[in-house]
């Protein structure tokens, strides 16, 4: 039986996924259910996401990740923004 991470390790994959040169993310969402980690958040591309998964993976221990990031493609204006 695994052992659910505590908050220091919640704050320390927080601090990985913000600190790491590859993913300098700040805006995804963490949480732990059962014994799974379920990966939250958009992202700006799909290499992103596996970089992203890959270092959350390397934190999760024995739990399952699930890595339900959103590639966001955005789209270039159509028109010039009216100040």
């Amino acid at each position: 039986m695994h052992q659910p991470p505590t908050e220091y390790d919640l704050a320390a994959l927080h601090a990985a996924l913000a600190e790491d040169e590859h993913t300098a993310e700040l805006g995804l969402e963490v949480q732990v259910r059962g014994g799974a980690l379920y990966l939250r958040g958009s992202v700006a591309s799909e290499e992103r996401k596996t970089v992203i998964g890959r270092l959350v993976e390397r934190h999760a221990g024995d739990l399952d990740v699930r890595n339900d990031l959103v590639v966001e493609h955005p789209e270039a204006p159509t028109e010039a923004e009216q100040l």
